[in-house]
């Protein structure tokens, strides 16, 4: 977790702490980074015995894989599904989830200070200078969400197209075959 987070050894302490009392109450984001997808199912595993029982399992998107890092994730995917397999106690949040943005949450988001938008891409840096033009208002606005739903396909597409536009096709090729990796582990 260090290598990838501006965290210290103390603070990561501090959060398994927390989550050996909450263990129950939370859902791990395991990201999985190509310098740390050999450990993905070691560290899958560390985390169940941790109490931890609920999962949403995230390949790093919009960065360069190579080939063998997604073999090496392929391979650790059916690890852990094999696991999975034998303790139906776990819970993989994202595993029936298919959006029309890879890695992205689709539909009405509301960011911390109350601005609404069609997906949570625009957390991303790249959409910095154009997140006045994708906010559709702010939630003390707004009484119903009803108008704001039939915009949702529309307004999809354009952030998609964006998307296409801003990263190198290279990403995108790369986060084709990271959605395929986990259709196929939910298979």
């Amino acid at each position: 977790h260090l290598l990838n987070r501006n965290i210290t050894s103390s603070t990561y302490k501090k959060i398994v702490q927390s989550v050996k009392k909450l263990r129950l109450k939370v859902i791990i984001n395991m990201v999985i980074a190509p310098n740390t997808v050999d450990k993905f199912f070691q560290n899958f595993e560390y985390l169940y015995k941790l109490g931890v029982k609920k999962f949403n399992i995230l390949p790093a998107a919009y960065i360069f894989w190579n080939q063998k890092q997604l073999g090496v994730l392929k391979n650790q995917l059916n690890q852990v599904f094999l696991f999975i397999r034998s303790h139906p106690e776990i819970y993989i949040k994202n595993l029936n989830i298919n959006n029309d943005l890879f890695f992205f949450n689709t539909g009405i988001v509301v960011d911390c200070n109350g601005d609404i938008f069609f997906t949570n891409a625009i957390m991303l840096k790249e959409f910095q200078s154009i997140r006045d033009d994708l906010k559709i208002g702010n939630i003390k606005r707004f009484a119903s969400f009803k108008p704001l739903l039939q915009k949702t396909d529309k307004e999809i597409e354009k952030i998609k197209l964006f998307i296409e536009k801003k990263f190198n096709p290279r990403f995108l090729k790369i986060n084709k075959q990271l959605d395929l990796l986990l259709d196929n582990f939910v298979e």
